[in-house]
C-alpha cells in the first residue's frame, strides 16, 4: 500500500499519489468479510484500471457536481476509476449515485453509517486504498479547495515517470497560501511545511 502517500496526507491536505496495493494485500481484502464499495458505473471492459482515485467524503452534496464534472472527463485517457468514502449525513450519497450513471469513467461508493466511521477521514482514506483496484492511488478531498484539475496533473506526473510519490504544494511556483481557510489552516500549513522539510534536508525536485 502507498504508505509514504497516507501518512504525509494527514499533514497536508493536498492531493497526492503513490502505488497502490500489491498482490499480497490485494487477496487480504479479498478474504475480508467487512463492507465492499458498490459499483456505481461499472468497467466497460475486464481490465482493471491503472489509477484508483479515492475521494473521502463528508457532507459535500453541494460540491460533488462540480468535482465530478472537472474531475471525471480528466481521468479518461489515465484509465482511471473514482472511489467514494462517504461518511456523510446530508444526502452526498444520493448525489454521487445519481450522477454515477452518465460518468465517463468507473465509479464506487462505499458509504459509512455513523457507527462505522472508526478514524473520521484518516480512516475514510485508509479503507479506501484497501479497496482500490488501480496500479496508483491518488487521494484527493471533495471541498474544491484544491483544483480537480491538479489531482490528473499530478497522476499524469506520477505515470509518466514511475516515481514513487508525487505531492502538491502551495510553495512552489506562482502558488500561495491565499486559498486557507483563516489563520489556523495558514499556521498548520506552514507549520507542516516546516516539519517536512526537517524531515528531508535534500530539496525535492519540482
Amino acid at each position: 500500500m502507498a504508505r509514504g502517500l497516507l501518512g504525509y496526507r494527514s499533514l497536508e491536505r493536498f492531493p497526492m499519489i503513490g502505488h497502490g496495493p500489491d498482490a499480497r494485500e490485494r487477496q487480504a481484502v479479498e478474504d475480508d468479510a467487512g463492507p465492499r464499495p458498490r459499483e456505481l458505473r461499472a468497467p466497460e471492459d475486464s481490465r482493471p484500471p491503472r489509477l484508483t482515485v479515492i475521494v473521502p467524503t463528508r457532507n459535500e452534496a453541494e460540491n460533488i457536481p462540480v468535482l465530478m464534472g472537472r474531475l471525471a472527463p480528466l481521468l479518461v485517457p489515465l484509465q482511471a476509476e473514482l472511489l467514494f468514502v462517504d461518511d456523510s449525513n446530508d444526502g452526498t450519497d444520493g448525489v454521487i449515485a445519481a450522477l454515477s450513471a452518465d460518468a465517463p469513467v468507473p465509479v464506487r461508493m462505499l458509504h459509512r453509517p455513523p457507527e462505522a466511521r472508526a478514524g473520521g477521514l484518516g480512516g475514510a482514506v485508509l479503507l479506501g486504498a484497501r479497496h482500490c483496484r488501480g496500479e496508483w492511488v491518488l487521494v484527493m478531498d471533495a471541498d474544491l479547495q484544491h483544483p480537480p484539475e491538479s489531482a490528473a496533473t499530478l497522476a499524469a506526473v506520477a505515470m509518466r515517470h514511475d516515481v514513487d510519490v508525487v505531492i502538491g504544494t502551495r510553495y512552489a511556483g506562482k502558488g500561495s497560501n491565499a486559498g486557507l481557510d483563516g489563520p489556523l489552516r495558514e499556521v498548520t500549513s506552514s507549520g507542516a511545511t516546516r516539519l517536512v522539510k526537517a524531515m528531508f534536508p535534500r530539496r525535492l525536485a519540482t
